[in-house]
C-alpha cells in the first residue's frame, strides 16, 4: 500500500461497514449489520467520517473522494451526500457516461463498472474520456 501512495494512488473513502439498501433486487450480500435501509443518515454520515480519520491516520491526507457503496445514493428521501459534501472534493457514481467538463456533478461524478471488460471495450472508454471537453 506505501508503495501505491508514493506512486500517486488515494486512498479514497468507501465508508467504513460497505452499507448497501438491501430492499433493492440482487442485493443478497446484504446483511443486517450493513442494510443501507436500516441506518439513519447520523450513522451513515458518522462512519463515513470515521473512515476519513482511519485513512488520515494511514496517509496523513485530509484531502480525499469518495465512492458511493453500491452506487447507493440515499437512506429513505434524503441523499445522505449532501451532509458530506465539505468532506470530500468529489464523490463517485456508478453512472456510465461522458458528461462534458462544464457539467460534471462533483458529488456524483460518472464512472464505468468494468466486470469481464475487455482491454478493447477500457481503451475505448478512456479515449471516449480524453476527447475535448469531456
Amino acid at each position: 500500500m506505501a508503495r501505491g501512495l508514493k506512486q500517486g494512488h488515494e486512498l479514497g473513502n468507501h465508508s467504513l461497514n460497505y452499507p448497501c439498501d438491501g430492499t433493492l433486487p440482487g442485493r443478497g450480500f446484504v446483511t443486517q449489520v450493513n442494510n443501507l435501509s436500516r441506518y439513519s443518515v447520523a450513522r451513515a454520515v458518522n462512519e463515513i467520517r470515521v473512515t476519513n480519520t482511519l485513512l488520515k491516520a494511514i496517509d496523513g491526507k485530509s484531502e480525499r473522494t469518495f465512492a458511493y457503496p453500491c452506487g447507493d445514493l440515499m437512506i429513505g428521501d434524503t441523499v445522505f451526500y449532501n451532509l458530506l459534501k465539505n468532506d470530500f472534493i468529489a464523490a463517485r457514481g456508478v453512472v456510465p457516461g461522458y458528461p462534458q467538463i462544464k457539467d460534471i456533478d462533483l458529488s456524483n461524478v460518472n464512472a464505468f463498472s468494468q466486470n469481464n471488460s475487455t482491454v478493447a471495450q477500457m481503451k475505448f472508454q478512456v479515449e471516449e474520456a480524453e476527447k475535448p471537453g469531456h
